[in-house]
Order: C-alpha cells, then structure tokens, then sequence
C-alpha cells in the first residue's frame, strides 16, 4: 500500500493528505462523495490511483436523461423481438460493466441524476448485488467502488440526495489548493511560460475566485490555457521574424487572458460589468502590482491601502470607531459580530469603508459575515447596501441552494407512452407483448418511457411590516432564492410584499433573473404595520392567473396581525397555502392559517430552516 501511495503522490501536485484519505476509504471497500468546485483535481486523482492500483476506470457524467435502463444496461430490441431474451442480447451499461470487472464507477454530477437513478446505487451499495430483469443477480466484483462527484458551487443541478444513499458513502470535501501547488500544476502542464508569466496566470485565477462581481470564480485550467496560447503567440512572433514592443506584447498577453477566462466566470446577473471588463480590471491590477511573487492575499484591488481605502487622519475617529476599525483589519470576525450584537447602528456605519476586506472574509468566515450583514442590514445606507448586495446575494445562494432540489431537475413521474419520436429509451417488455398480439412491427406498437412534467406555479407572499427587521428579512431573501432555483422550466412563480399596503415585486408570468428578485427584496426597508389580510388577497388575486396544475401559495411571517381583513377565511380559498413562521411572532394564528389553507405550517428558527421549508411546500 505504500508503494502504491507513492506512485500516486508523484502523479499529483500536493494534496497529500487528500490522497492518503481516498486511498484508505477506497481499500477499506468504502465507496466515496468528492465534493468540490471544478478543477479541484477530482478526476485527476482518482485516475492516477486507479492506474497505479492496475484498477479499470469508468467515467459517466450525470445528467437527467441518465435514465435506470442507460447506467444497468438493456437488451438489444431487433434481437430480442426476433429471437427472445437472451443474456447474449443483452448490452451491459457502465454500473454492470464496472460491477463484472471490479472497476472503479466515476459518477460526475451525481446531483443532477434523477432520483429514480439514484435509487440503484442504494441496493448495489448495500447487497453489492444488483438484480437485472430477463437477466438475473449481477454479483459486483470485490474492486468494484462508486465515487460520486459533486459541485457545491454550481446552483444549477443541485439537488437533494436521499439520506439512505447519503448513508451509504464517505464523503470528503475538495478545496481550491494553494497558490505554490497552482503554481507547480501549471508549470507540469505547459512546455513553456516564464515563472512570471506562470504567477500571472495563476493569480488572475485566484483573484476570480474573491471578486464581488463573481458567482464562480476560474479553475487552474484557465491559468494553464492562458499560459499555453501566450506561449504559442510569441512563437509565432518568433517565426515570422516581428519585432513587437512591450505594449503590443502586454496587449498579447491580455488578450490571451480573454481567450482563457471570459468563459469560465460567472458573473452576477446585477452586475454592471461585462466578462471582458473584469479580467481587463483583474490583470492591469496585477500588473502593476509591485510584488511579483506574492500578492497579499487579503487585498483584492492592488493600490497599496488596505482594500483600496485611502488612509484617514485618526483624529476622526471616536474611541468605538477605532475599535470596530481594528477588528475589522485584524480579521477579528467573532469579536465583531458580538460587538454589532450590542452596537448595530455603530457597526453599520462602519462597515461600508471595508467592502473589499470583509469580502474577504466570505471564504475564511462565511458564516459570521452573513451574521454580521444580517445584524446591521437595516442599519446601512442605501449606498453601503449597494456595496455588499452582490456579497449578501452570493451568500443568500449558499444558503438556499444547501438543501433544495435544481432548477432544470427533472419533475414528475416517468411514464408509459407510445413512441412519438421523443422518447429515446424503448420499454422492451410492453413493445414485445403488443407485437406479440398484434403480429405486426409499427411506431404504434412500439412503447417508450417519457417524463410526465409536472409544472407548478407558486405565489410567495413576505411580510415586509416594521417587525421583519434583522435576520426575518435575510430569511424572505433565502425563501426567494429557494422558490426560484427549485422551479424548473415552464413553471411560473410570483413574490408579493406586504405591510399596510401591497407592493407586488414580480407578477407570477414574469420573466426576472433570480439575482435581482433578491436585489429587490433587500432593498426593501421593513415598515408599517401587519396587515395579513391585504397580503393574502393580493397573492390569492395572482395565483388565480396562473393556468397550470399545479399551484400553491407561500406565506410567510412572524404572524402578527395588527389590522385588516380575517386571513383564516382567506387562506381556505387558496388552491393550497403553506405557511413558514418567522422567530419572535404568534405561531399559534399562523398554524390556523396553513391549516384552513390545507397546507404545511413550519417554525423556522435559523436561516438555515428556510430552503427546506419552501422546498417541502412545492413537494
């Protein structure tokens, strides 16, 4: 085992310690979820230890037309209809074939797989055996190991995974490594590139990683592309005999960092800048930076002062001033939060100087800034929110996407039909049975398997009254974003505000991007009384323009009711109402209320109660 650990550290730049785990989990007959952002050297691992083990790797990308009968197999249809089923018919997929040959099953995107192809892995992991029908029992092969592979950043295709398949598999996190181990991957992979020019490319990576305008940051592959075009453009310089200045060499270069990065941000969709616009910004910052070597990872705008601030005369600061300014510099993130628990309005006040450094802390202390932001939120100026919306949004995503279903996952039950040129996947038992009776080979007697979706519409409905301050309106930005990334396409949704009076933030039929939905929605500064009754009437007013199916109403509050209309009788005209009740109100009226509306009622008592709550409302 030794040896085979050392074979595998020479293959692999750093993640020692990463390897060592992989290894024992895997010869311990474990099978294992890697999650990870891309480009976090997943797959490049576990080929290495399958190859140096002498184990077959099989790759399979999960994606929702990844149906049951594709990952087992099926049996050849012409075959089968001319001469029966047999097991020489039959063409083994990727989970028989790794099961016979003992080969590790690499399974990409796991999170996007439907969840009726999911439910195969729990017998095979439990019974390492798995029965195929007209088959018989596939006995899996004592090599044979499942690695499922996710991406925690990417909120398209995250979806909930059973516990009992959760149950069955180790897990272990895969981070971005460092800057010296990027380093040293580019170097491996390209022929040419000064150690400059490496650095370069490594730190425009990194530095996409952290900018505020940025969803997702670039993997090393960026870096390594960067480097080979670059080198390719000065070969072909060479060749053809150019002299070039420094300028036209630096616009070369900057060009090369287009081509490679431009694709592989994701931008936020309230940003005002475009692709190009950020990387030119990310590379003429680093460009001018005087420390070539290392660049401090804490500044993100390379101007000599922290974050960018221009130095203040001490003399403006009170004794509670230059306290909070040090805790903010020191990266003191636990002693903040206490402090903006006793001192919201001072904090807050504070804290728009220092954009660019509590960025910072959204990688090393995620979750106390978003205690921090939600603690003085209502505190700030309409200004400093504009800082840090692109901030809270990102966070609001992280919270929202932990425990909901993908927008785009496949809903409804997959169901049987006759052949109309879409279904690709041939329900062999019920075509033979037809063609029997019929003695006849038609499109009309062929049957395949298609998915039933099942659209829905859903009205959320938040009160914005003067009680919902603090962390009850970072709570209804979740609930939004929760709502939006657990719809799919073709489905319809609508957000209603209430107080007093009814702001309706976006009609059920129209098209807004999630990011500024949640924009709007912390935008909003609580005010007014509770007037439930308004709320209902105008969520209830927009469900009912809704033609699909499927639809319900989400309410929520903290269930204070200071005047308006009786919202129990309200709630029994819905088509179906839920309701999540807030920390610090009257569960007791809101429980009446989901009750009369047929619907589910939930106390949440954290931010983290909210993704899970909506996405039981739409189930």
């Amino acid at each position: 085992m030794s040896e085979l650990l050392e074979s595998v550290y020479r293959k692999v730049v750093g993640r020692r310690d990463e390897i060592l785990m992989i290894i024992a989990a895997l010869a311990s007959g474990r099978h294992l979820f890697l999650e990870g952002p891309p480009g976090t050297s997943k797959s490049t691992i576990l080929r290495a230890v399958a190859e140096s083990s002498g184990t077959a790797f099989c790759l399979v990308t999960g994606n929702s037309d990844l149906t049951t009968s594709k990952l087992i197999g099926y049996f050849d249809p012409a075959e089968t209809l001319s001469k029966g089923y047999l097991p020489e018919h039959f063409y083994p997929g990727p989970l028989v074939q790794a099961m016979k040959e003992g080969m590790y099953l690499y399974v990409e995107e796991f999170n996007r797989l439907p969840d009726e192809t999911t439910n195969v892995f729990v017998t095979v992991m439990s019974e390492n055996k798995l029965s195929v029908p007209r088959l018989g029992i596939v006995e899996a092969h004592r090599n044979f190991r499942i690695i499922a592979a996710l991406n925690p950043l990417d909120d398209i295709g995250i979806s909930r995974i059973s516990r009992a398949l959760k149950d069955r598999f180790c897990s272990f996190k895969m981070e971005y490594q460092s800057r010296e181990e990027e380093i040293e991957i580019v170097k491996r992979s390209t022929s040419d590139g000064s150690d400059g020019m490496i650095e370069l490319a490594v730190d425009m990576a990194r530095r996409t990683r952290t900018h505020p305008d940025l969803k997702l940051g670039a993997s090393v592959r960026a870096s390594i592309d960067m480097v080979r075009i670059y080198g390719e453009v000065l070969r072909i310089l060479q060749d053809s005999a150019q002299e070039e200045t420094a300028g036209t060499l630096d616009k070369l270069l900057l060009y090369s960092a287009l081509m490679a990065f431009r694709n592989r941000i994701w931008i936020y969709e309230t940003s005002e800048k475009s692709p190009e616009q950020i990387v030119e910004e990310i590379f003429y910052e680093l460009r001018r930076t005087k420390k070539k070597n290392r660049i401090d990872e804490r500044l993100i705008y390379g101007s000599g002062t922290i974050a960018g601030r221009p130095p203040r005369d001490r003399s403006e600061y009170t004794r509670m001033d230059h306290h909070i300014e040090a805790m903010i510099q020191g990266a003191q993130a636990e002693s903040l939060v206490e402090f903006a628990e006793e001192h919201p309005i001072r904090v807050g006040d504070m804290l728009g100087n220092y954009r660019l450094v509590l960025a910072q802390w959204e990688v090393s202390n995620p979750d106390l800034l978003r205690k921090l932001l939600t603690l003085t939120w209502d505190r700030l100026d309409a200004g400093t929110r504009r800082q840090f919306i692109h901030l809270m949004v990102r966070m609001i995503y992280r919270v929202a996407r932990a425990d909901i279903a993908p927008r785009g996952r496949p809903t409804g039950d997959v169901t049987l039909s006759r052949f109309n040129f879409q279904g690709d996947e041939i329900e062999l038992d019920k075509t033979v049975e037809t063609m029997s009776e019929t003695r006849s080979v038609s499109y009309e007697n062929i049957f395949v398997l298609d998915r039933r979706k099942r659209k829905r519409a859903a009205i959320l409905i938040m009160d914005a009254s003067g009680s919902m301050q603090g962390a009850k309106l970072s709570m209804a930005a979740i609930a939004v974003a929760s709502l939006a990334m657990n719809l799919d396409y073709g489905d319809e949704y609508g957000i209603v505000l209430f107080s007093e009076q009814v702001n309706l933030l976006k009609r059920i039929d129209q098209a807004m991007p999630i990011d500024q939905v949640i924009s709007r929605v912390l935008d909003v500064l609580p005010e007014g009384r509770t007037n439930l009754g308004v709320g209902l009437s105008a969520g209830l007013r927009e469900i009912q323009r809704s033609r699909l199916e499927q639809r319900v109403g989400i309410l929520l509050t903290d269930g204070w009711r200071n005047l308006g209309n009786e919202p129990v009788a309200l709630a029994a005209k819905f088509p179906r109402l839920h309701v999540i009740n807030l920390p610090g109100g009257a569960p007791e009226l809101s429980e009446k209320i989901a009750k009369a509306g047929r619907g589910r009622f939930v106390c949440a008592s954290d931010l983290l109660d909210v993704p899970a709550a909506v996405l039981a409302a739409l189930e």
